[in-house]
């Protein structure tokens, strides 16, 4: 009977708290909010209800709409809203959370994070299509339809999904994963952070004299460097609940803007701009922090592995004559490995007596020549005893093949042959992670062929080549055909051969100066260089060809096809209006019958 209680209340409860919530900021929304035609400024619910879809199973999204579809009518109808109205928009607010959740999830299990880049935009754009397709429909039902109540729809629901959803998910990560407790320093510094962005918000927005907007601003900037993608997602929510009650009570920089219709946009866009700002920077620099950690993890592991084979590295640089000894060396000399290097003429001195003109004479001539070292050595200790040890000398040189430092190790004779061994294989493995990192990061795991970020890299390349030097370059959006059904009646596994399949026979259709990415889903982009505009015809033509007459991926499966879309750079084009350019080739290679390729206008 206690088990089944609490399976009750594990099915009840949480839907029931969040109709509760979505009611609650619903109704705070479309009353201390004044938006265009009815439209509140801020709809922080879609957060709430994408955020509950996105940690919960599909198999209680039914109860979070329901719930979520109930809240939404009863508030529309406090508000005064008649019924079918509010029925409309209730519909049309669960529909954009359900379409948000979609797009974050159809191709693999959500793992948001906000402390990654491409997370983070995959995240932004689902809330962006999910508020268009929203805002689409919201004029539909609108007595008045027009473009003002499109665009204020569609930036009330991004706001309300891009700053609540973040607050909301890095919170329920925090009491899962339930990391350890800061330290009270750092508890207080983040309060204290916070606590400075609420209070300058409500000294900017609860005066109407002074445009002091740039304030708040900085308080984000200071609670995303100091606490990260919470503190950034935090304090632009607490800028959004000042700022909203403020403008809606005709307070604020806001007023400074004719008109109230083009106040609550001028009061959309700015926290669209906080978001913009904070959330790009707080990944990148939870980026930068892990790969800090990992360089700190992998000294570290250096020194441990110098300490156990006995070997240490130094350098002196040739500019300022400073030295660097590793802990290592500082051991072996008996030093305090705390302490600071010597000079390059102490640490000579510290050689025995017999062997300090050899190992002066090795580091001068490779000052010189740039002939690397290599002798035995005898170094005396503070104690007094005397070690054996091996060292190596080699020149770091600058792009005009001057020596700016040697660089060297040092280890005891005994262990000469092993650490060596040792050294070398940690130098090769750690150049081989570096070079397989560097691939991975450019490379579409699936299809083996350029990922987004490197096909975009590579065009905006040549496109500063043609911009510059007059090369010609032109760019193809190609997309499967008919690939969602693919998906449906062969599974995404065949789907997935179809994608290789078909990146397999763009690069062989290609000349090697060219390139082709995938860009997302079933949607890949050619960009041709050193061709004209006919020339780029050809290309596309030769691969659109390949692809259709190309055998089926297994038995008994239809022969793929693809559609393109063309543009050749022209003077003063950029990536983004290059791709748009092909992109609408494609969409009118699409509607006019597919399999076939348009040259934008």
């Amino acid at each position: 009977m206690a088990a089944r209680s609490i399976r009750i209340d594990h099915i009840v409860l949480w839907p029931i708290l969040l109709g509760l919530a979505y009611f609650c900021f619903a109704s705070l929304s479309l009353h201390l909010t004044r938006g265009i035609d009815g439209v509140a400024t801020i709809w922080p619910a879609s957060g709430i209800l994408l955020s509950a879809l996105l940690l919960s199973p599909p198999k209680r999204w039914p109860a979070f709409m329901i719930a979520a579809g109930v809240a939404s009518f009863t508030a529309n109808m406090d508000a005064g809203a008649a019924w079918p109205r509010a029925l409309g928009f209730s519909i049309i607010n669960v529909s954009e959370s359900v379409l948000a959740t979609y797009l974050l999830r159809r191709q693999r299990p959500i793992d948001l994070s906000f402390a990654d880049p491409a997370s983070v935009g995959r995240f932004c754009l689902a809330a962006v299509i999910a508020s268009t397709v929203s805002a689409t429909m919201a004029i539909m039902v609108s007595p008045v339809p027009s473009g003002a109540v499109f665009l204020s729809w569609l930036t009330t629901v991004a706001l309300g999904m891009m700053i609540v959803t973040p607050v909301v998910l890095t919170g329920a990560n925090i009491v899962m994963e339930r990391p350890a407790t800061p330290p009270m320093r750092v508890m207080i510094e983040g309060g204290l952070i916070l606590t400075g962005v609420a209070v300058l918000s409500i000294g900017v927005f609860a005066q109407s004299t002074y445009p002091l907007l740039t304030l708040p601003m900085l308080g984000v900037l200071a609670a995303t460097y100091r606490l990260g993608p919470h503190g950034a997602t935090v304090s632009v929510l607490l800028i959004a609940i000042i700022g909203s009650v403020a403008t809606g009570y005709g307070l604020g920089p806001v007023t400074f803007v004719d008109g109230v219709e083009r106040a609550v946009l001028f009061f959309q866009f700015y926290l669209l701009t906080l978001l913009g700002s904070a959330l790009p920077l707080a990944a990148l620099l939870a980026t930068r922090e892990r790969m800090m950690a990992r360089i700190g993890r992998d000294k570290r592991l250096l020194e441990m592995a110098e300490r156990a084979a006995h070997v240490g590295h130094w350098r002196f640089a040739a500019d300022d004559g400073s030295m660097l000894w590793s802990a290592e060396v500082f051991r072996m000399h008996g030093l305090d490995e705390h302490g600071e290097a010597p000079s390059r003429h102490d640490a000579l001195c510290l050689f025995h007596a017999d062997d300090q003109l050899r190992m002066t004479n090795a580091v001068n001539q490779l000052m010189i020549t740039g002939e690397p070292f290599d002798l035995d050595a005898r170094i005396m200790r503070r104690d007094g005893t005397v070690r054996d040890v091996h060292v190596r000398g080699e020149a770091e040189r600058d792009r005009h093949d001057q020596t700016v430092a040697v660089f060297g190790m040092m280890q005891d004779v005994t262990a000469r042959v092993e650490s060596v061994r040792a050294l070398h294989a940690a130098r090769d493995a750690a150049e081989h992670e570096a070079r397989r990192a560097v691939t991975l990061s450019e490379t579409d795991q699936l299809t083996g062929i350029a990922n987004r970020r490197k096909a975009l890299a590579v065009l905006d390349e040549r496109i500063v080549r043609a911009s510059t030097g007059g090369q010609p370059v032109a760019i193809a959006m190609l997309d499967i055909d008919h690939f969602k059904s693919i998906n449906d009646d062969y599974g995404h596994a065949m789907g997935d051969a179809v994608l290789v399949r078909v990146a397999e026979l763009c690069r062989m259709a290609l000349r090697e100066t060219d390139l082709v990415g995938r860009i997302g889903g079933e949607e890949f982009m050619l960009v041709i260089d050193g061709v004209t505009s006919e020339g780029a015809l050809v290309t596309a033509e030769r691969v659109r060809h390949a692809i259709a007459t190309a055998d089926p991926v297994a038995p008994g499966v239809r022969t793929i096809t693809a559609s393109l879309g063309v543009a050749t750079f022209h003077p003063g084009a950029d990536a983004s209006g290059l791709m748009q350019a092909a992109d609408d080739a494609l969409y009118a290679a699409k509607h006019g019958g597919r399999n076939t390729l348009r040259v934008a206008a």
